[in-house]
């Protein structure tokens, strides 16, 4: 990697828009991986004896052949549970590092254990607001992906000092929930597409923010399964480009995943040991912490509020395409102010009937802002209106604010929003109720202010509920 590739990658972690995908294969183990010794465990319980080169999901499915689904996740968590409890070096190592999110599609919990036990450093970027006295380690939330199983949602993506940690392939202490065979990977895919069970809403916005860096660490990027999950999550290429530190068996294999990832999700790809690979990150990232920022300086890390507890307020955006950045930018606005956008750009999903989707969170969200621009109001057509439609006949049945109008650079008022007031105080500090009106020069400050009105909103109507 070239210094401009470190840079970029440890300001993003300062900035806490670094998410780290990591595999068995960056175990740091010596001699073979965690797993390439399950899957010699398993192959020598064969009867019939399989040719060499098989890789993990082959070796699962002949154990799963000969015996029985039930013989194998026996097997299999038998295995995780005789190895050392003592989490593998590297993921000590990269316990030290401030990821408030991290997916893995490792079936064991050594990340977890290597959180739990890094001390908190109050004087390191990254660390909580308002961070309990006693909190002297990490504190991981763990969760994973059960495809045979019920949906379940997060409250949130994680902090540096409560990482969450989200087993992809299912975990070791819920067997049911393992991906072991090629059949599973497909059972996998299809869930995920299906989403029966969905990925939890948070997490999935996560993958998609244009914003966020991925570190792959030993995810097996040369797999075929890990490309076709990668595109069915939808993994935005975004405004930066991530990185996949893996070692290759032939340089033809890392030549393909080159192209393939630079070219399709902008990840440089590197053929490297991980455990140097991560010992470097350390010491750099160590000396950048150290160092003074001035002011305004690259290095100087943003400061962040505590995520909210409880279900996130959610809002949908409503807007015509040429406002579709806009639009993101908002929903980004409010992702970092703890509310959940939805934005049809990011959360459909392939394959639905998007009209029925559409309309369906309309009937779900708790509230609907709608992007009032020049672009919109010169419309005669608009699917766009059609959203507007639905959701003023569903204000009618609440007695409460429900559509939020935004008024973009001066564009006039929309007839049938008339009687709405036009967005939230423009000045909430100073007490003004003057119709707010979205500029370039005051956007995150005006979004900023609509999401703490939602939040108050709430916070009043829950005390109402629970006095």
């Amino acid at each position: 990697m070239k210094d401009r590739d470190w840079n970029l990658l440890i300001w993003a972690l300062e900035q806490r828009n670094c998410i780290l995908l990591l595999g068995d294969e960056a175990s740091g183990a010596p001699g073979r991986t965690l797993r390439e010794e399950l899957g010699a465990a398993l192959q020598s319980d064969l009867q019939d004896a399989p040719g060499d080169g098989l890789d993990l999901p082959q070796i699962t499915w002949l154990y799963e052949s000969e015996n029985s689904r039930r013989d194998l996740l026996n097997r299999v968590v038998d295995f995780y549970a005789r190895r050392p409890a003592e989490p593998f070096p590297v993921h000590r190592r990269l316990a030290e590092l401030p990821f408030h999110c991290i997916l893995t599609s490792c079936h064991d919990g050594s990340i977890s254990s290597a959180l739990a036990g890094t001390p908190v450093d109050a004087r390191k970027p990254g660390s909580p607001v308002n961070r309990p006295d006693d909190a002297t380690t990490k504190s991981p939330r763990l969760a994973c992906y059960d495809f045979r199983g019920p949906s379940e949602q997060l409250d949130g993506a994680g902090t540096p000092n409560a990482p969450l940690v989200y087993h992809l392939f299912g975990a070791s202490i819920r067997p049911d929930s393992l991906v072991l065979t090629e059949q599973d990977l497909v059972d996998l895919l299809v869930a995920v597409v299906s989403k029966t069970p969905a990925i939890p809403d948070v997490l999935r916005a996560e993958l998609r923010n244009p914003k966020k860096m991925f570190l792959f660490l030993g995810f097996g990027v040369r797999n075929w399964y890990t490309r076709v999950f990668l595109n069915v999550l939808k993994v935005q290429s975004g405004d930066s480009r991530s990185f996949a530190l893996e070692q290759f068996p032939t340089t033809t294999d890392l030549g393909r995943c080159v192209f393939y990832y630079r070219h399709g999700y902008k990840v440089e790809v590197f053929d490297q040991c991980e455990d140097q690979f991560v010992e470097a990150l350390c010491a750099r990232f160590q000396r950048s912490a150290s160092a003074a920022p001035s002011p305004g300086s690259r290095s100087a890390p943003v400061a962040s509020a505590a995520p909210p507890s409880g279900p996130k307020p959610t809002v949908f955006i409503c807007h015509v395409h040429e406002n579709a950045d806009l639009a993101r930018r908002v929903a980004q606005r409010f992702v970092a102010e703890g509310l959940e956008p939805w934005l049809d750009q990011v959360n459909l999903e392939p394959g639905v009937v998007w009209s029925n989707e559409i309309e369906r969170r309309i009937a779900d969200v708790d509230y609907f802002l709608v992007l009032i621009t020049s672009e919109l109001t010169a419309r005669e057509e608009s699917f766009a209106f059609k959203e507007l439609s639905l959701a003023r006949d569903r204000a009618h049945g609440i007695r409460r604010r429900f559509i939020i109008p935004v008024r973009v650079d001066g564009a006039p008022m929309l007839d049938e929003l008339a009687t709405l007031h036009q967005g939230v105080p423009a000045d909430p500090a100073a007490g003004s109720d003057a119709g707010a009106v979205l500029t370039g020069e005051n956007e995150a400050q005006l979004v900023g202010a609509i999401a703490s009105s939602i939040k108050r909103d709430v916070e009043r109507r829950a005390k109402k509920k629970h006095p």
